[in-house]
């Protein structure tokens, strides 16, 4: 039982008046309590509150930090703890904040950190200018500096971390994460050993990728890389070393994909690979800036069909040093087609071909239109159902009159004219069976 028998003789062992004089205050007395482990009271109203050991230690919450007995066997000095078995246990500490129950319990090693949240920091060790918050973030992780975590279970049992930023609920969790990472989004684990990469998405989980026909997954060591996406479904890659950027793929590497029968080419400096359909709204250039044409290319331009037809627009071809438009089977012994349903045009010739329909004649003549622009030689095949009306070639001379054009001799056969120019350029052939379907081919080459 308490007693307060003798209370009066104790004053003077407890309390031990100190007496301080100022010219603007005078005299002032000051109690210090001395001989006295522990004070018990319901509640305490003081003007200011001053609390710290010799080290500089600050310990607010029952249990928190180490016991006077130990103040100095634990090495602690400039430390705060507030909140219940805060910070208890600690040793080699100093400069550190923690702030929560169990916030820092246990550490060891900790210098110029921050845990707030409770068990933040709970066991950790070997961390350096680092900031915690969210509950048991850093819980269990060793050998981190200059990071941040933000986020429950954020950056929480790793064994290696360096300027890592981790920013999410359960994100950057794993046995290491590398160096100078940056973890945005829930659930974000990747788990990487490598550095400078920044991953950005919730529960992101990288798929694998196919290059050179060969499948492909993505490593826990890679470096400099960049993922945005949720789960499984990366929208965004790339790659900060090469500049390769990657939409709708994990595939980061500006290698070739020709495969499996080519060999991946390396630095090939690709620098956008969409996995899927691209849509351009306006314009797209290539080597020049687009604007004029929906498609501008200036270079060598080529396209395969996958099935052997290819065609290529680049120099020298037979000779040219222009330029020249070539079409060819890659296939041994293949051939390639040129089909036109209408009118082919070029400086060295152009042919005008019916169609696999026909065209119908009107009564028994037909009229087909700019025939001939300039001077040229005709070659000439017309039927009319399935007999051939006429074939055969004639050179037409246009002499422009200003008015009316002489366009050469009517063709006969037998004093019967067989086809004829009007006043323009075209050719009208008659003696034709009535309303007779007509299929035609005329190529026209320039002459002098």
């Amino acid at each position: 039982m308490s007693t307060t028998t003798n209370v009066q003789s104790f004053l003077p062992y407890v309390f031990r008046p100190t007496y301080t004089y100022t010219s603007s205050n005078g005299f002032a007395t000051s109690f210090n309590i001395r001989n006295i482990d522990n004070i018990s009271a319901n509640s305490l109203s003081v003007s200011q509150l001053q609390i710290g050991d010799s080290l500089s230690n600050v310990y607010l919450g029952t249990s928190s930090g180490n016991t006077i007995a130990l103040m100095t066997s634990c090495n602690a000095s400039h430390t705060t703890l507030v909140g219940i078995i805060a910070g208890n246990g600690q040793s080699n500490t100093s400069n550190i904040e923690c702030l929560g129950y169990g916030a820092g319990q246990s550490i060891r090693t900790i210098s110029n950190s921050s845990f707030i949240g409770t068990f933040a920091g709970y066991t950790s060790s070997n961390v350096n200018g680092s900031l915690f918050i969210g509950a048991n973030s850093g819980q269990g992780s060793s050998n981190v500096s200059n990071s941040i975590a933000i986020g429950a279970n954020t950056l929480s049992n790793v064994s290696i971390a360096s300027n890592v930023i981790a920013i999410g609920t359960n994100t950057a969790l794993g046995s290491s994460n590398g160096g100078s990472n940056i973890y945005i989004g829930n659930s974000n684990s990747i788990g990487l050993t490598g550095s400078g990469n920044i991953i950005i998405g919730h529960k992101l989980a990288l798929p694998s990728y196919t290059l050179g026909g060969v499948v492909t997954n993505v490593p826990t060591n890679m470096s400099n890389k960049l993922f945005i996406g949720s789960g499984s479904s990366v929208l965004i890659s790339g790659d900060f070393a090469s500049g390769c950027v990657s939409i709708g793929s994990t595939n980061t590497t500006p290698n070739s994909l020709n495969g499996p029968n080519y060999s991946p080419i390396p630095n090939l400096g690709l620098q956008l690979d969409v996995a899927k359909y691209a849509r351009i709204g306006y314009g797209l250039g290539i080597g020049v800036d687009p604007g004029q044409y929906q498609l501008d290319t200036n270079g060598t331009f080529h396209v395969a069909d996958g099935s052997g037809g290819d065609m290529l627009f680049a120099p020298p071809v037979y000779g040219s040093i222009n330029g020249a438009l070539t079409l060819k089977s890659t296939i041994t012994g293949g051939t390639m087609s040129l089909n036109v349903a209408g009118q082919t045009q070029s400086t060295g010739y152009y042919t005008l071909q019916s169609g696999s329909n026909g065209v119908n004649a009107t009564g028994t003549s037909l009229t087909i239109s700019n025939v001939v622009k300039n001077n040229g030689l005709l070659t000439i095949m017309l039927y009319s159902g399935l007999s051939a009306y006429y074939s055969g070639s004639f050179i037409v001379r246009a002499y422009a009159s200003g008015t009316a054009a002489a366009l050469g001799t009517p063709l006969t056969s037998g004093g019967v004219t067989l086809a004829a120019f009007d006043s323009t350029t075209n050719l009208v052939f008659s003696g034709l069976p009535s309303g007779g379907t007509c299929f035609y081919n005329i190529t026209c080459f320039p002459v002098g």
